[in-house]
């Protein structure tokens, strides 16, 4: 879609919200919208889904309630943008800038998040169940309220509070108040506990079991001495 038919849609949008009567709501499902200009632009209450928006320009939207389920938003710049409300399962949000962003209510599950750029993002109240956050930045983002039940925090960089994280020479840990995940698995941390040598063996080798039985007294203390919030 062309930047001029684009702008006539966002002109026929905001008269739809003024409610207008000549105005039309925004209907761009399953669009090519990659690498458009759309900083500032107010598509709240908008049908985005399945577009492809990859590579675009969002910063400071307000996508407040828009439909993104299953859109591309790989490597899109959505910095300050409002997405409060917003439906974004299945969405992929790889790579792209979210930082400051208003995420608070969101639907984000089954979405890819990797290598995203959370921080200082108000996630309050969100689903990320079943995402993936893996080498995302979620230092200083609110996270109070949110469900992160199945999702993947591999590599990621904690808030600190619900999220925390650290790397033990070989691997990265991520540990909320339920779960580890240690390198790829993820398993409850009562479990952690329980694994045998064999089971221990069986993740990553005789790598994993040496340094297991190295860290996993020090793993315990960390996670004693300074727990992870729940998010409830």
């Amino acid at each position: 879609m062309n930047q001029k038919k684009l702008d006539r849609v966002l002109k026929l949008h905001q008269l739809w919200l003024d409610g207008d009567a000549k105005g039309e709501r925004a209907n761009l499902s399953y669009s090519n919208l990659r690498g458009s200009n759309l900083s500032g632009s107010n598509l709240r209450d908008s049908n985005l889904r399945g577009s492809d928006l990859s590579y675009s320009d969002l910063r400071g939207s307000n996508l407040s309630y828009s439909d993104l389920s299953y859109s591309n938003l790989r490597g899109s710049n959505l910095r300050g943008s409002n997405l409060r409300g917003s439906n974004l399962r299945n969405s992929n949000l790889s790579y792209s800038n979210l930082r400051d962003s208003n995420l608070r209510g969101s639907d984000l599950s089954y979405s890819d998040l990797s290598y995203s750029d959370l921080s200082y993002s108000d996630l309050r109240g969100s689903n990320l169940s079943y995402s993936d956050l893996r080498g995302s930045n979620l230092s200083h983002s609110d996270l109070r309220g949110s469900n992160l039940s199945e999702a993947t925090y591999a590599h990621c960089r904690g808030n600190n509070t619900t999220i925390k994280t650290i790397h033990c020479d070989t691997y990265d840990i991520a540990y909320t108040d339920a779960v580890m995940q240690i390198g790829c698995e993820r398993y409850k941390i009562a479990d952690w506990w329980k694994f045998t040598d064999a089971q221990i063996r069986a993740m990553d080798g005789r790598t994993a079991l040496d340094w297991w039985k190295v860290w996993s007294p020090i793993l315990r203390k960390i996670i004693k001495y300074s727990p992870a919030e729940n998010n409830g």
